[in-house]
């Protein structure tokens, strides 16, 4: 059986302007993924996605946060599968002193303590890098750049085997703000 979700990743990042409040730049990217879930996969969790620094880590709670609410959605519909709840995920990974999951065995080990068929896990980076552009009545125009980077793994409880691998990467320039890529 084939499952559509719109997975919907998205960076958002401020802006800093001179001495004037900074505006904020939303920078999003939709598209739809399908994909198999195998029948034998019932009960599904969704770990806390990874980044590397602070500013990853709260990305990565988006992008985590968002694809769990997609697929709930898209399980709701089919009455075909049930999620983990967040907040039981939540406290297995603190009982279990769980840092996070970045892994196919740890996500296994996590997925068997919740009575999951399978667990997704996955990691998000954002590059930010800003030039300064052409110089427009006297002043330097400032151009910002971001690199959004998800990738996410869904796997088998029972035998560790990746189902699902997702990699989303995409370029944001704010002088495109308005979806003129």
């Amino acid at each position: 059986m084939k499952l559509t979700v719109a997975l919907i990743p998205a960076a958002f990042l401020t802006v800093m302007g001179g001495c004037s409040q900074p505006p904020t730049v939303s920078l999003g990217y939709s598209r739809s993924a399908e994909y198999s879930i195998p029948a034998g996969i019932k009960r599904l969790a969704i770990a806390r996605f990874t980044g590397k620094s602070a500013a990853d880590t709260k990305w990565a709670d988006i992008a985590s946060d968002r694809l769990a609410s997609a697929i709930d959605e898209a399980g709701r519909h089919d009455h075909r599968y049930e999620i983990v709840e967040r907040e039981r995920l939540k406290e297995v990974v603190d009982e279990q002193d769980l840092r996070a999951v970045s892994g196919d065995t740890a996500a296994s080990k996590l997925g068997k303590l919740l009575g999951a068929d399978a667990v997704i896990y996955g990691t998000v980076t954002v590059a930010t890098e800003q030039r300064r552009a052409r110089r427009t009545m006297g002043a330097y125009q400032i151009r910002r750049f971001a690199m959004v980077s998800i990738t996410f793994h869904m796997v088998d409880v029972n035998t560790t085997r990746r189902l699902v691998s997702v990699s989303i990467r995409r370029e944001y320039d704010s002088s495109k703000v308005h979806g003129d890529d």
